[in-house]
């Protein structure tokens, strides 16, 4: 499980950056909207990240230490060139569609392993991920499945 978690550590640091990165450079008509948007899910997947270190801790693992060590380790990449706001939402639509498949399969091999207190924080981060998506989804004006 400590992989699991250091994997998802990872991955959810590269989402949480990007958040704090659009949510310093978004503009134009949906400034307002977005701005506000963007803070209440960085200040939200900040707290993930922790909960996830601090998982790894009890396991007895270690959580990732660095920068380096974030970006080597995880599946979501950075964004080189800001987005316009609409982009930037289409680009979290997507890495959060990916993070919660990923989150859910973690809870799996969690409840596989018998590992109830990852399991059943995997299952919370899941059942939080799909709402934030299919807000993001809604924004976007897209009707598809949030597990597509």
């Amino acid at each position: 499980m400590i992989d699991t978690l250091k994997q998802l550590e990872a991955d959810y640091s590269i989402f949480y950056r990007k958040l704090r990165a659009f949510h310093w450079n978004v503009n134009g008509p949906a400034f307002f909207t977005l701005h506000v948007k963007f803070e209440e899910l960085y200040n939200g997947f900040s707290l993930k990240v922790d909960m996830l270190a601090e998982r790894s801790l009890t396991l007895g693992g270690q959580p990732l230490a660095t920068y380096a060590a974030v970006l080597e380790t995880a599946r979501l990449t950075e964004t080189p060139e800001m987005p316009s706001a609409i982009g930037m939402v289409e680009e979290l639509y997507a890495d959060l569609k990916s993070l919660n498949q990923w989150t859910r399969e973690g809870a799996g091999a969690a409840a596989e392993a018998n590992d109830i207190a990852t399991s059943s924080m995997l299952e919370d981060f899941t059942v939080e991920g799909e709402k934030e998506a299919w807000m993001l989804r809604s924004f976007l004006g897209k009707r598809e499945s949030v597990n597509a």
